[in-house]
C-alpha cells in the first residue's frame, strides 16, 4: 500500500517520466519538521541520512514529554542542521502550556486529548505557524516536509496551519494519523471534516514503517517526490528566475 501510494503520487505530481528520477540537490532550503520524536527520534535520523546530500537541510523536532525529549536529544546528537524542542504543538485558542496525559512510562500513547492513564503533566506548547514565522520560513522559496505522530493532536496542528494559510506551503505530509478515530465521536468527525476541506493526504511514516527495509525505501522515494515536485513548482512560479 505504501509503495503503490508513493508511485501514484510521483506520477501525479511529477509525471510518468519522472518515475526513475531523483530530486536534484541544489541550494533550496529544505525544512523537515518531525512532531512526536518520542525516545529514539528514528524517523528524523532516517531523514538526516536520506537527505544528507542537500547542503541546506534543516531538521526540526518536537517532543512534549521532557524525559523523552532528553532521550531523543541524546539519540540524535548535536549537529549544525538539527534543532530540537521540548514543546507540544497546539492549535488556535490553546495556551502556552497544556496538559499531557501519560500512558505509563513508554511514551507511546501520551496524549493531549485522550485520558490514557491516571497521571498528567503540564508541558510548554507552541503553534507550528508561529515557529515557522520565527525562523523566517518563506513558502515561495523553501521546501517544507511535515511528519506527525502526536496521538490525535495532528488535528490542532492542521487547524493552526489552515488558519495561518500555510497548508499549501507544506510539500509533503507524513505519519499514520489514526488516533482521532481512537478518540472517536465529535473529535473523529472534526478530523474527517478537516481532511476533506483541506484535501490533504499523509503517507504512513511511523515506527512500524522504519522496521521494514522495503517500506523505508518507498518512504524515501516519496520524500524525494515531495522535494522534486516542490522544486518544479517553485522554479516555475512567477519571478522564480529573478530570485
Amino acid at each position: 500500500m505504501v509503495g503503490t501510494a508513493a508511485l501514484q503520487r510521483r506520477i501525479s505530481l511529477a509525471g510518468f517520466r519522472s518515475l526513475l528520477s531523483c530530486a536534484p540537490s541544489g541550494s533550496a532550503k529544505i525544512i523537515y519538521v518531525d512532531a512526536g520524536l518520542h525516545k529514539r527520534a528514528r524517523e528524523l535520523k532516517l531523514l538526516r541520512n536520506w537527505l544528507s546530500r542537500f547542503p541546506n537541510l534543516h531538521l526540526v523536532g518536537f517532543e512534549a514529554h521532557p524525559d523523552y525529549f532528553e532521550a531523543a536529544r541524546k539519540a540524535v546528537g548535536d549537529g549544525p542542521n538539527v534543532e530540537l524542542h521540548n514543546l507540544a504543538l497546539v492549535g488556535p485558542g490553546q495556551g502556552a502550556t497544556v496538559q499531557l496525559n501519560l500512558n505509563g512510562g513508554s511514551g507511546v500513547g501520551d496524549s493531549l486529548i485522550r485520558c490514557v492513564g491516571e497521571q498528567s503533566i503540564s508541558v510548554p506548547a507552541c503553534r507550528l505557524s508561529d515557529y515557522l514565522r520565527k525562523i523566517g520560513f518563506e513558502p515561495q522559496r523553501d521546501i517544507l516536509l511535515l511528519r506527525m505522530n502526536i496521538e490525535g493532536a495532528e488535528v490542532f496542528v492542521l487547524e493552526d496551519l489552515s488558519e495561518a494559510k500555510l497548508i499549501p506551503a507544506v510539500d509533503g505530509y507524513y505519519g499514520y494519523w489514526d488516533d482521532p478515530y481512537k478518540v472517536g465521536g465529535a473529535f473523529a468527525q472534526r478530523f474527517d471534516a478537516l481532511m476533506q476541506r483541506l484535501n490533504i493526504q499523509s503517507l504512513p511514516f511511523n515506527d512500524i514503517d522504519c522496521r521494514s527495509a522495503l517500506r523505508r525505501a518507498f518512504i524515501k522515494y516519496d520524500v524525494c517526490t515531495s522535494i522534486l515536485a516542490a522544486m518544479m513548482k517553485k522554479n516555475s512560479a512567477p519571478g522564480a528566475a529573478a530570485s
